[in-house]
């Protein structure tokens, strides 16, 4: 078993880093990690088998190229996926440790995981491809990692494929890269200015194409079209224009891929597994599984189909209940099902072959002409899609009101949009009825206020004297009289006063002279 860490897979054209010198001493990375073998090579960098000195364990560590290291915002938004990476505790997830820099060196401690990729493990196969029965078991590991990292920690991978799926020697499935690969591309893309998408094209959705904001839908597509791989070989499309085949056609069935390689040592594919791989890969989001959880339960519907008798030239249907006779030929048929030779005369088409009363319906088998069959169907599945024709002793099944609840919600809706709409044709009339009628308010104060104003004149009209009559000439108009007013009498003397000079009084004799 070789001892890998996915996410370094080769690019060409891409820039990689040095390997070390053989025969040489390699000094520890960043002081701690001591470097034991390489892992993996490629255009985001270098992963290598390290011992950490301080904790003695064995660690991966992957070391991003030198054109991110010198770029300020790329290495920002690395650290933010290492710190959003360090978050998931998933078992499906390979746990990253921490993030380590020095001048010209950045590196992402990981988990170190003994086991290889299903990529790898893929093109070991013969006819580069596998069974259902063994993509079901690391099918229903990944649907649980995802379902987790989508719904509880609120983080896309944005690069799912098969060399980022590790299957370790217990064949447990882990995910590598949870957001690491995608950053480092975007650094990158933004870097050299090329196409600023993050992931592998075969493996990316119509969304992620276009430059869209990424969520987990994006991450299901990438999941159907890594099952499409390891069913048939190849990617959905992986020839010419991959990105305009991803934007405007549809993939070829599983069953037709098989068919172009010449696969035909292989059981057939379950058209479950068809149409939950092709919900997968719709162009629309919202046509697609929800969650993960979703597309396990597109595998697991289980539609039972009885041959139901048509007329035929022999006569009409005999639709009368059977009779015990009838009953022990049907308990015969039950033991053919379990190996017994099938009876003369019996069809070689599918037929439903049940147990002897009491009937079970989880002990449900189908025999084929050749070979035989088993399938076990959960008892409400069963009853649900064929209730009382499964067997005639079955106990009838209680209407279900569901679809009651359902019908009555649906009209009451119904009921209130038509309210809604009629509410808007009523007010559609009677917006202008309420204009109009503001507008006869508003003329009707002004008339009143006119009217008020008239009556008012009238009244100060009637309290002006009486003019002449009518037809006799006004007189004519005085001459203006001008009037002489006697002068004003003149004020009287004040008194005299005491002091000062005074008429017929001699004034103050002079003031004597010093004496010496």
């Amino acid at each position: 078993m070789q001892e890998i860490v996915a996410g370094a897979d080769a690019s060409p054209g891409e820039e990689a880093l040095p390997a070390a010198v053989p025969g040489e001493p390699n000094p520890p990375f960043f002081g701690r990690y001591r470097a034991l073998r390489e892992l993996g090579r490629g255009g985001m960098g270098i992963v290598w088998l390290a011992q950490d000195t301080v904790l003695d364990i064995p660690v991966a560590l992957k070391l991003v190229p030198e054109i991110i290291v010198h770029d300020t915002e790329g290495i920002v938004n690395l650290k933010k996926e290492v710190l959003r990476g360090m978050a998931l505790t998933h078992p499906g997830i390979v746990r990253v440790h921490g993030f380590e820099q020095h001048e010209k060196t950045a590196g992402i401690v990981m988990e170190h995981v003994n086991g290889e990729s299903l990529a790898e493990r893929k093109a070991r196969q013969p006819d580069r491809c596998f069974d259902v029965d063994e993509v079901r078991p690391w099918l229903e590991q990944l649907c649980a990692a995802l379902d987790y990292a989508h719904h509880e920690a609120r983080i896309a991978h944005r690069d799912i494929k098969p060399s980022n799926l590790l299957l370790t020697a217990a064949g447990r499935v882990k995910i590598v890269d949870f957001g690491l690969a995608s950053s480092l591309s975007e650094t990158r893309s933004r870097i050299s200015a090329r196409m600023g998408i993050s992931g592998t094209p075969p493996y990316m959705s119509p969304q992620q194409l276009m430059g869209q904001r990424p969520t987990h839908l994006d991450d299901l597509y990438s999941l159907g079209a890594t099952l499409y791989e390891l069913l048939a070989g190849t990617p959905p499309f992986f020839r010419g224009d991959v990105v305009a085949q991803i934007m405007h056609e549809l993939p070829m069935p599983l069953a037709a891929r098989r068919a172009e390689f010449c696969v035909t040592n292989r059981p057939p594919i379950p058209i479950a597994w068809e149409r939950a791989i092709a919900a997968c890969l719709a162009k629309d989001p919202m046509a697609r599984p929800q969650t993960a959880a979703a597309i396990l339960q597109i595998l697991d519907e289980v539609k039972v189909r009885t041959a139901i008798p048509t007329p035929d030239a022999n006569g009409p249907v005999d639709r009368t209940p059977p009779s015990a006779s009838s009953r022990n030929s049907t308990g015969n048929a039950a033991g053919t099902a379990h190996g017994d030779a099938p009876a003369a005369g019996t069809d070689s088409a599918t037929e439903l072959r049940l147990s002897p009363v009491p009937f079970k319906p989880s002990e449900l088998r189908i025999q084929t002409d050749p070979p035989v069959q088993t399938l076990a169907a959960p008892a409400e599945t069963i009853q649900h899609v064929y209730p009382r024709a499964v067997h005639p002793h079955a106990p009838r099944q209680s209407i279900s009101l569901r679809p009651l609840l359902g019908a009555g919600a649906f009209l009451l809706r119904s009921v209130g949009v038509a309210i809604g709409g009629l509410a808007e044709l009523i007010m559609a009339i009677l917006r202008p009825l309420l204009k109009i009628a503001a507008a006869i308010v508003v003329l009707c104060g002004l008339l009143h206020l006119k009217q008020k104003w008239d009556a008012g004149a009238a009244q100060r009209q009637a309290a002006l004297p009486p003019g002449p009559p009518a037809g006799v000439p006004a007189p004519p108009a005085l001459p203006p009289q001008v009037i002489v007013l006697p002068p004003p009498p003149a004020p009287p003397a004040p008194p005299f006063p005491a002091f000062g000079p005074q008429p017929g009084r001699p004034l103050d004799p002079p003031p004597r002279p010093p004496r010496r």
